[in-house]
């Protein structure tokens, strides 16, 4: 008959009573225990370890068998990951256990605790965002996310860039930005020198940001339509806010009305108005209404990354097709064989506003009460904000900072023949151009950004500005 040696866990004990003794922040106190652990060999150490410590301290919470070897985990996982460790106390430790838990990569894992940290995800969100794979989709900045002060910062860029000319910087931004920041292989000090390239190369220019808005097949669930006249009339997505279809109007046509026309299979309530720029658009007047684009969440934090500022423009685009009448009621157009952009789905663009003032500051939000991004359930959101537009366009002084455009074949972005999200072959448009982990997905010709975004964050070149010139002129 074999009997099982005792194993003596004399050296664990130790080490466990002088961790819990220490006085030691919660994320400390388990890397201090997961330590103690991965130090013993046997199998059973962390069912050991609970034991003990529910026995010698009966008072203390969180220490199951379960908890103790998510412990051991945490610590085997990130001990050598100094600067990563340093995100990593600063979240809630049941967003560590759905990270720990998650099938991920060490890479992935490096990039959603920095993302939660930034991002401030809750446990639930941050288990959503992993389900949904929100790396592919969110960019986040890993300057926020390093332990250096200032002063190491700069030695850095003197370092590594004190001989670059701003020509250089710009050139050897282009070219880094092109690699995959959030999937690359590359350690974190490195992705580091390279926010520090880009930090050098957006602070000298202007970006246009290309912002998805209006109905979509899953928000709407059919297109915003190009009216006879030319006008391309974006709706705005259902919602919960205050704002009713019943609510909008533009000369003689109702949403509400116009919507039961076009969709009479589903019923159209409450909508959110953002951006807010087509004016008189409210059948009850606003006296002091100021246009306004809102943003939160993943995309606001996405902007903010991108170094979108103060200048900078945004070009809104949405999925249109044309309508027509037809005894007495409007329906969409039936496709043309003879004339593509007559009767097939487009997506199109149909108005800009160039940023003249973000505010993030709640109570001056609330000074747009009559918008939705200044509602209860959003003001305080600590990633909520308001582009205010500029007076005159910086390089269209004769225009608004902001307006709604109607259809020119110019303003469309679908390739011609092909399905709505595949665009024509603009270069200046290309993945090299554009902030963040993009690639272009088209089978064969066109441009195709794949998966669900709301920003497109293009950096300046002469061919862009130009371009936007065109479109809004």
């Amino acid at each position: 008959m074999n009997v099982r040696k005792r194993i003596d866990y004399s050296d664990l004990y130790v080490a466990l009573d002088i961790a819990i003794n220490a006085d030691l922040e919660q994320m400390d106190l388990y890397l201090k225990i997961g330590k103690a652990i991965c130090s013993r060999p046997e199998k059973g150490a962390a069912v050991a370890a609970a034991e003990y410590i529910a026995e010698r301290y009966p008072e203390i919470q969180g220490f199951s068998p379960r908890n103790v070897r998510r412990m051991r985990s945490f610590y085997a996982t990130f001990n050598s990951e100094e600067e990563l460790l340093c995100s990593a106390k600063k979240i809630g430790w049941s967003q560590i256990v759905i990270i720990l838990e998650a099938d991920l990569t060490l890479d992935e894992k490096k990039w959603y605790i920095h993302a939660a940290k930034q991002l401030g995800w809750s446990r639930n969100e941050l288990g959503e965002k992993i389900s949904n794979s929100a790396i592919n989709e969110i960019i986040i900045d890993f300057t926020n996310n390093y332990c250096y002060n200032n002063a190491e910062i700069t030695e850095l860029e003197s370092r590594y860039f004190g001989d670059c000319s701003e020509d250089d910087f710009k050139e050897i931004a282009h070219k880094e930005r092109a690699v995959s920041i959030q999937n690359t292989n590359s350690n974190l000090s490195e992705l580091f020198l390279r926010e520090i390239i880009y930090d050098k190369q957006v602070g000298k220019s202007m970006k246009i940001i290309l912002s998805r808005k209006g109905f979509d097949s899953s928000n709407g669930g059919c297109p915003s339509p190009i009216l006879p006249d030319g006008t391309l009339l974006s709706i705005p997505i259902p919602s919960n806010d205050s704002v009713s279809f019943k609510d909008l109007g533009y000369r003689d046509i109702n949403y509400s009305d116009l919507l039961s026309q076009l969709n009479p299979k589903k019923t159209y309530l409450n909508c959110h108005l953002d951006p807010d720029i087509r004016e008189n658009v409210r059948l009850t007047e606003i006296a002091d209404w100021k246009p306004a684009f809102g943003q939160i969440g993943s995309a606001q934090g996405l902007l903010k990354n991108a170094k979108v500022e103060i200048g900078d423009i945004f070009l809104f685009f949405g999925w249109f097709k044309r309508i027509e009448q037809y005894q007495g009621k409007y329906r969409y157009a039936r496709k043309n064989a003879e004339d593509f952009y007559n009767g097939s789905d487009l997506q199109i663009i149909y108005g800009y506003l160039q940023v003249g003032e973000i505010i993030t500051d709640p109570k001056r939000i609330a000074d747009y009460y009559w918008h939705p991004h200044s509602s209860s359930e959003r003001i305080n959101n600590l990633n909520n904000a308001l582009y205010v537009p500029a007076e005159r366009l910086s390089f269209l002084p004769d225009y608004k900072g902001f307006g709604v455009l109607n259809y020119r074949e110019d303003r469309v972005l679908t390739m011609k023949n092909k399905s709505r999200g595949v665009w024509s072959e603009l270069e200046f448009l290309y993945p090299e151009h554009v902030y963040g982990n993009k690639k272009n997905s088209a089978k064969g010709e066109g441009l195709y950004y794949s998966g669900i975004w709301q920003e497109l964050v293009v950096f300046e070149t002469a061919e862009l500005i130009e371009w936007a010139k065109s479109i809004i002129k």
